[in-house]
């Protein structure tokens, strides 16, 4: 009985400086992820921005009459849904990033289709 209690508290300590040796690797560490974090966040901000041009061609096309066909669109674009939209991949992605405070809130991106995705890519 005795040994069980001594591994029990032993356990616990070898927990509890486990905790401890996480919380000092992070915090060693932590600006190097931050500036990865950021490199991904400008990454998906340029693509966002990329997509929402393509998307502005499209309706321009769409408002002048010519066919999507004609163009070639690219209707992959669709799988990043609507990037104003906070569930968007490259949107939460970016919005997680300055909630967890490795990048500032200067970087949320304040993008608005120029139409619905439905008269964009029909």
């Amino acid at each position: 009985r005795a040994v069980q209690i001594a591994l029990d508290y032993i356990g616990k300590e070898i927990e509890k400086a486990r905790r401890e040796y996480s919380k000092q690797v992070a915090a060693r560490r932590l600006s190097e992820y931050s500036s990865l974090v950021e490199t991904a966040v400008d990454a998906a901000r340029e693509l966002g921005d990329a997509i929402l041009a393509m998307h502005g061609f499209a309706d321009e096309m769409r408002l002048i009459g010519a066919e999507h066909r004609d163009f070639k669109i690219m209707y992959s674009l669709q799988n990043f849904g609507d990037l104003a939209e906070p569930f968007s991949p490259l949107k939460a992605l970016i919005t997680e990033a300055v909630e967890k405070g490795h990048v500032g809130g200067g970087k949320l991106p304040a993008w608005k289709l120029p139409a619905p995705l439905e008269l964009l890519h029909i």
